[in-house]
């Protein structure tokens, strides 16, 4: 696989290497869980004391793995146990969390397993990602490119393929369209070209535009 596929798949990829969690890879607090608590759950139980409902706090561990009445939020290893779980997943209005009126959308399947998987691994507590160190990911395969090895290994979660290697023209294709709609196409009549100039020479020979034929007539036309 070329490198400029790699950069394109992975990109495309990128999203969703973020947001989705693969079965066999341990959630993390961080990356996984607070962006939900602090989406659905903050504007009630965080920080903010004037908006605060029930004296509960879900940015802090103290409070989430607390014990009240016999009850806690979350008791790591025990969904039943898991006072979250309940309320996340109920369909009776006075139970559900976030409440309907609460200008939140309900959690989606996907965030709700991820919940749940959360508190079935132990509930590990964290901080912001900014916060923690940066952990280099095992590669298991060393004879592949690195971007390689996420992108193909995202691909399997979903049961694809990667597409057939792009021709050097076809490549060339895509640069010379992407550059001349980003620098050639008029964005209003008043401002004018958005740029002006020629393709650096850097990037044409990086590209070996020689190796790429760019015939627009005949049996070998690559079209534009």
């Amino acid at each position: 696989m070329s490198m400029f596929s790699r950069i394109f798949i992975g990109l495309c990829l990128f999203v969703g290497v973020l947001c989705s969690v693969h079965g066999a890879e341990p959630v993390r607090f961080s990356r996984d869980i607070l962006p939900i608590l602090s989406d659905r759950c903050f504007n009630c139980h965080g920080p903010d004391e004037t908006h605060r409902e029930a004296d509960l706090r879900l940015d802090i561990a103290e409070s989430v793995f607390q014990q009240r009445d016999g009850h806690a939020v979350v008791v790591p290893g025990d969904l039943r146990a898991s006072e979250l779980i309940a309320r996340i997943t109920s369909h009776d209005a006075d139970r559900q969390m976030p409440p309907p009126d609460s200008g939140r959308k309900p959690l989606s399947k996907q965030e709700q397993d991820l919940l749940q998987r959360w508190i079935k691994q132990g509930a590990s507590w964290g901080q912001h990602w900014a916060f923690e160190k940066p952990i280099r990911p095992e590669i298991d395969n060393s004879k592949i490119h690195p971007i390689d090895f996420f992108v193909q290994r995202q691909l399997k979660q979903y049961k694809m393929r990667p597409a057939n290697p792009a021709a050097k023209n076809t490549l060339m294709t895509r640069l010379m369209l992407s550059w001349f709609h980003d620098c050639w196409l008029p964005s209003t009549m008043a401002n004018g070209w958005r740029c002006g100039g020629s393709m650096p020479l850097g990037i044409l020979i990086r590209m070996d535009i020689k190796a790429m034929p760019l015939a627009t007539t005949g049996p070998g036309a690559t079209g534009w």
